[in-house]
């Protein structure tokens, strides 16, 4: 039993990177093969400490996570530690506006390169910003939040704090794959929309009625 289900493991891992190498290639970008924190070159090293490495999403998770949401194609796709852009470019698929945030160099460096070749057949607006998430400002429209758990509770706190009003204001959604810090969610007062507990990939939305509890705005 313990070798089918090592054998079982490794054809799953196997196709897993078959897939991303066939998305990658038909887009014309290469998003593939994970980062140590240590080659990471952040734009501040307190959030360093508080992150995770980089890895790129299975795109059976971005399949199972996009088929779970409603929202228009005018809603801003904000991937918030995108990376080398992987996300971004499943979303350009879908959304017209598209927004990258990373606080590494090298990863920004990276996915702008990636966007340069990407084949952007739906015409969609995609940006990558170097910017750090404690202190970035969410723009002004109905969003998707998107997280593959890039940082911890502390971090996640301070986006939140910075950006609570937009939530209220917009009712922009998080969209969660890896939600290990989603109880953070509900602290805040986000509701769950929607959840998928064997991949922990969950959709989190903030009720106008529910309000916030006990959360100050940062100024």
């Amino acid at each position: 039993m313990a070798g089918r289900a090592v054998h079982a493991l490794t054809v799953q891992k196997a196709w897993r990177y078959l897939r991303a190498y066939w998305f990658d290639k038909k887009n014309h970008i290469n998003t593939r093969s994970n980062v140590t924190r240590s080659l990471l070159d952040p734009i501040n090293i307190h959030s360093l400490l508080h992150s995770t490495y980089y890895q790129p999403v299975p795109l059976s998770y971005l399949e199972t996570l996009f088929s779970n949401l409603d929202e228009p194609p005018d809603t801003c796709f904000v991937d918030i530690g995108c990376g080398k852009g992987l996300a971004c470019f499943y979303a350009a698929q879908r959304f017209k506006r598209v927004v990258g945030i990373d606080f590494s160099e090298k990863l920004i460096e990276q996915a702008r390169q990636n966007n340069k070749s990407f084949v952007n057949s739906n015409g969609s607006s995609i940006s990558f910003e170097l910017r750090d998430a404690r202190i970035y400002r969410l723009p002004e429209m109905a969003s998707i939040v998107y997280l593959y758990n890039p940082f911890d509770h502390h971090i996640l706190r301070d986006f939140l704090r910075a950006n609570i009003n937009h939530f209220v204001k917009h009712q922009s959604r998080i969209a969660y794959i890896n939600d290990v810090c989603r109880d953070v969610l509900l602290e805040f007062g986000f509701q769950q929309d929607y959840r998928n507990p064997l991949d922990g990939i969950g959709i989190y939305s903030m009720s106008q009625r529910k309000g916030v509890r006990n959360v100050a705005p940062v100024a």
